[in-house]
């Protein structure tokens, strides 16, 4: 198997002044290369850690200089799933993810080398640096290189190779899909006049996530003034779900679906998403759209929505396949989509073993998804 690049992506944590209150991304590199064909180690330590779920950066080295032959996790990321790479285009790169937090300092991540040539400066850097809380929030952070202090930011940063933005693992949703026993009234995407739903109390897990989706117009209530949180959602109502999140863009209700005439409530939005090539149909001919639809058709259709190219998770198809032990179960279609989500942080793991594809998705679990996608992503 292809060896995996450890990318420490350092994060460059936001912290306002020198001396401020903050996390500590300390990278700790030899002062001067060994001879040529010995080896040396790296190291990378959280300091002041205010609670951290998620963690992913990228160590960027000159590859003339020294090569990595080895990731090591640290105590940091004990319980975390993580993956990684010694071997990417700039360097060694490594993201993880918890149900749990760490709280604890301690080591991340330890680098094995090799050095190539000692007369070449091995310019070691943390680049694309994400901390987020349990919450997804951006974690505050700053970067020092043997003890010195480096460059300073926030979701990306370097402590002196070049910046760009990914996005932190989400921690797996453990909230099991709930079959829907009791069918009511479709959501037809017009937004309730009800934020804070009678079904959803401030204690349910995704409390926050629905009324915020319900406030940005993302989601709606039905008539009696219910969500129907565990209710599984229709093909028909994830469209429309999306057709909110794109602000309902106009389009002609007629569409090739022998299932959906135009006088359907949801017609509009499926002829919208079949134009755009969003969604196809379940046949040639129909759409079916009360169907309910499964979290890999769900993930499918957000991927095709964001222009369906894949990035950074091709890198991680191995390590996912080896997480997931129901990876097989995805379908073909739909593969490079699920673990663009996982990677993205829009969708998790069902268990922190199972992706389960085929699995309905619940009107809260997409609330959540949509939420996540538009902070992440959109």
């Amino acid at each position: 198997m292809t060896s995996w690049l450890v990318s420490i992506f350092m994060i460059a944590g936001m912290l306002p002044a020198a001396g401020a209150a903050g996390a500590e991304l300390a990278l700790t590199v030899p002062d001067k290369l060994p001879a040529a064909g010995q080896s040396f180690s790296a190291t990378v330590e959280l300091k002041n850690n205010p609670g951290v779920n998620a963690v992913q950066f990228e160590l960027t080295f000159n590859k003339s200089a020294v090569t990595c032959t080895k990731i090591t996790n640290g105590p940091i990321l004990r319980d975390m799933l993580s993956a990684s790479n010694p071997d990417t285009s700039s360097g060694a790169k490594i993201a993880a993810a918890g149900l749990t937090t760490a709280t604890a300092d301690g080591k991340i991540a330890t680098f094995d080398f090799t050095v190539k040539n000692p007369n070449i400066n091995a310019d070691f850097a943390l680049d694309d640096v994400i901390l987020s809380d349990i919450d997804g929030n951006s974690i505050v952070y700053s970067i020092t290189l043997n003890g010195k202090a480096g460059s300073t930011g926030g979701n990306s940063g370097s402590t002196g190779g070049s910046s760009g933005g990914t996005t932190a693992p989400s921690k797996p949703d453990i909230t099991p899909d709930v079959p829907d026993t009791n069918p009511t009234t479709p959501d037809t995407g017009a937004v309730s006049t009800e934020k804070v739903f009678s079904d959803v109390p401030s204690t349910y897990w995704a409390h926050d996530s629905i009324s915020k989706a319900a406030k940005q117009g993302i989601v709606s209530g039905y008539t009696d003034g219910t969500f129907g949180p565990d209710k599984r959602v229709t093909r028909a109502q994830f469209v429309t779900m999306l057709w909110n999140l794109a602000g309902k863009p106009d389009a002609d209700a007629r569409t090739a679906f022998t299932d959906v005439p135009s006088t359907y409530w949801g017609a509009k939005q499926i002829a919208w998403a079949a134009k755009n090539g969003y969604v196809t149909g379940k046949t040639i001919s129909t759409f079916e759209p009360e169907s309910s639809i499964t979290r890999e058709q769900a993930v499918a259709i957000l991927f095709r929505y964001s222009g369906g190219q894949s990035g950074a998770e091709l890198g991680l198809t191995g390590i996912y396949d080896a997480q997931f032990t129901d990876s097989s179960r995805i379908s073909g279609y739909a593969k490079n989509a699920v673990y663009w989500a996982v990677y993205n942080g829009v969708v998790s793991g069902v268990t922190d073993k199972t992706i389960v594809p085929g699995g309905y998705a619940s009107r809260a679990q997409t609330a959540v998804m949509f939420l996540r996608y538009a902070d992440k992503i959109a």
